[in-house]
């Protein structure tokens, strides 16, 4: 098959799919990785097509928002902050996962940063997608979300938080969302039913 793997974002978004795309060239595929600049020698370097995505990948460094995000720490204020850094990152950068898609491509992988709007160019293009992810994304009881930097707090409370954290993501991103439906002829869906959408195809 032609993979084609949507990885905007910094290194750590990033450098973990290079090996994954090794691998499955090893098995026999094609892989392509959409990703910043910066990143073209990375992914050349492994052998790799590169395909490029805009936009700044470090978006909590540059700009008033980003220094605000710093001077606020990791907490739950610094994290809402950094999610509006990232509302205007993936409005940015999922205008150019349409073309990604479309030059030759059979199967996406989405990194966590395309999870939710690089969905909706793939249900839109016709091509099968699914999450790849370094990190737990699904809700577990094992684990809290680890951009919160809490200490597990039960199985209950732990999945419970996750649910929110996604519901959260989903919704800050429906701007985005629902440009891209609305641009592939999509009908339009709620953010926060997005996840279940997802699970009930896995």
């Amino acid at each position: 098959m032609r993979v084609l793997v949507l990885a905007p974002g910094s290194t750590g978004d990033v450098a973990p799919y290079t090996g994954l795309g090794q691998r499955l060239r090893e098995g026999g595929h094609h892989v392509a990785i959409a990703a910043n600049e910066r990143f073209r020698s990375m992914v050349t370097g492994a052998g790799l097509e590169f395909r490029l995505l805009r936009g700044d990948p470090e978006p909590g460094n540059t700009g008033e928002c980003g220094r605000r995000w710093h001077a606020g720490g990791t907490g739950p204020l610094g994290q809402a902050r950094m999610v509006r850094v990232l509302q205007n990152y993936v409005d940015s950068v999922s205008e150019d996962f349409i073309p990604a898609v479309r030059t030759g491509t059979d199967f996406v992988l989405l990194n966590t940063v395309a999870l939710f709007t690089g969905y909706d160019v793939c249900e839109g293009l016709g091509v099968p997608s699914a999450g790849a992810f370094p990190s737990p994304v699904h809700p577990t009881g094992d684990l809290p979300p680890a951009a919160l930097g809490l200490p597990s707090l039960g199985r209950t409370v732990n999945r419970a938080l996750d649910r929110v954290a996604l519901a959260a993501g989903a919704q800050s991103f429906g701007r985005t969302s629902r440009r891209l439906r609305s641009r592939l002829g999509l009908p339009h869906v709620r953010p926060a039913s997005l996840w279940s959408r997802l699970q009930a195809q896995e």
